[in-house]
């Protein structure tokens, strides 16, 4: 089964409440299991916070989220067209520090995650996750109502 579905968001704080809730649904419908969904939609809003807070000079830009989900890999993908980053120059973040800690928190928790970012032309973010429903087994679509 092949599930995808995407959305194209301002960069406004706003869009970290919506995508994740839009997430959450569709995540809750296809039967995932309540500890990955709550993974997969925590690394969803830091991702999608980061891009808000650093991806753009000024406002007014947007982001694309896709999620895919193929047998019992759910991939994750954010990409914006900001200012880039090159992943190994974001220093980790000190004890003291409240913040910073969305990059090393989206790599614990994803099976697999990586960044393509080009300096001045945009990050793609892409975390996969191993997804099973409750029972244990691959999540299907909700079963349409048949006519009688």
């Amino acid at each position: 089964m092949l599930v995808r579905f995407a959305l194209d968001l301002p960069d406004d704080a706003a869009s970290v409440p919506l995508c994740r809730r839009v997430t959450r649904t569709i995540l809750e419908e296809l039967q995932i299991a309540p500890e990955r969904r709550y993974e997969i939609e925590l690394a969803l809003g830091e991702a999608a916070t980061n891009v808000v807070r650093h991806a753009y000079p000024h406002p007014g830009n947007q982001f694309h989220v896709e999620i895919e989900i193929t047998g019992e890999v759910l991939r994750l993908t954010v990409m914006d067209q900001g200012l880039g980053f090159a992943r190994d120059t974001v220093p980790n973040p000190d004890d003291s520090q409240l913040g910073g800690r969305g990059l090393q928190l989206i790599e614990q928790i994803a099976d697999v995650a990586w960044f393509e970012c080009i300096k001045g032309q945009g990050t793609k973010l892409v975390a996969e996750f191993g997804v099973l429903s409750p029972e244990g087994v691959s999540p299907s679509a909700p079963e349409s109502p048949r006519p009688t």
